[in-house]
């Protein structure tokens, strides 16, 4: 867009990126095998292409979160990922050469059967945990002693939530994690939404055809997530950003709309 490539010409957007140029460097300097953590959102498609500018082999982990889901035998749909997101993952590993790992954790429809509900992130932290462990923590650390990984860059924006701003700024952006015993970079951290989108047209970079699937007002490239669908938050929260998410599911995704009626009935009384 216009105002992208207008804006990419500030000394704002340029200070933002030699910063996260700088970030990557600092990074690189003290790691030996580090990976690029990619949801292949337009943050982390970003990300991976300014460390792809340093270290073009380094290596790219994505975790597919609706990898063997049994949603896909039944209904043609995987549970965890957008077909956007597959369709550019397979574009960029292709067109960029990538140095590729895939991990395949249990899909998020099982964890919600095996764990209960609601999913990560919107509900009881004490089932959160245990999602988390299955479909992030775990594949993570046993990616990382297979693979020898000392390192990670991840696309976390300081402004998205207090929890990020707290990883990613009051922790530092280049630091150790003794969690997972590797350096943690975060090349974005000071990053806005405009930065990540003047990038995007500055490079001429595809991004995840998810984010032209706009609704104005409440769902715009900047409000739509590339994050698993199939969650129980929308249905138990019937606030109205639930709401509109049924309706704008129900008109980009009919396919997937249908699904998640079929396994949570109740959802057809919102729309």
């Amino acid at each position: 867009m216009l105002k992208d490539i207008a804006y990419s010409k500030t000394i704002l957007f340029r200070k933002r990126v030699e910063k996260a140029e700088k970030i990557i460097r600092e990074a690189l300097d003290k790691t030996r095998k580090p990976y690029v953590a990619c949801s292949w959102g337009k943050d982390s498609t970003a990300m991976l292409h300014l460390v792809l500018q340093q270290k073009p082999d380094v290596h790219v982990v994505f975790i597919n979160q609706g990898y063997n889901c049994p949603l896909t035998k039944r209904f043609g749909v995987s549970c965890g990922e957008w077909p956007d997101t597959y369709a550019i993952r397979d574009r960029l590993v292709k067109d960029w050469k990538l140095n590729y790992v895939e991990l395949h954790p249990p899909c998020v429809c099982s964890l919600q059967r095996r764990h209960g509900l609601p999913y990560v992130g919107f509900g009881d932290w004490a089932v959160d945990r245990k999602i988390y462990a299955d479909l992030i923590w775990g594949p993570v650390r046993e990616a990382i002693l297979e693979n020898g990984f000392d390192g990670c860059f991840m696309g976390l924006r300081g402004g998205e939530s207090r929890g990020r701003r707290i990883a990613t700024h009051v922790k530092g952006q280049v630091r150790s994690v003794k969690g997972f015993g590797i350096v943690h970079a975060y090349p974005l951290a000071d990053w806005s939404i405009d930065d990540v989108w003047a990038y995007t047209a500055k490079n001429a970079l595809p991004y995840n055809s998810v984010y032209d699937k706009q609704l104005p007002p409440e769902w715009t490239r900047d409000t739509i997530r590339n994050a698993p669908w199939m969650t129980t938050y929308r249905i138990v929260r019937q606030a109205h950003w639930s709401y509109g998410y049924l309706v704008w599911l129900r008109k980009f995704y009919p396919g997937h709309w249908n699904v998640f009626r079929r396994v949570f009935p109740e959802i057809s009384s919102f729309t």
